[in-house]
């Protein structure tokens, strides 16, 4: 989950410099982060 979670702070951080392909972006993280939170 370590890895994961990392991959996504750098994911969402990277792509705020675009706001359009920043919205499905975080949809899908927040969504996994979700998917993650529940397996746990």
């Amino acid at each position: 989950q370590g890895g994961a979670t990392g991959f996504q702070q750098r994911k969402a951080g990277g792509e705020n410099d675009s706001n359009n392909s920043q919205r499905p972006s975080v949809k899908g993280v927040l969504t996994c982060t979700i998917a993650t939170i529940l397996k746990a």
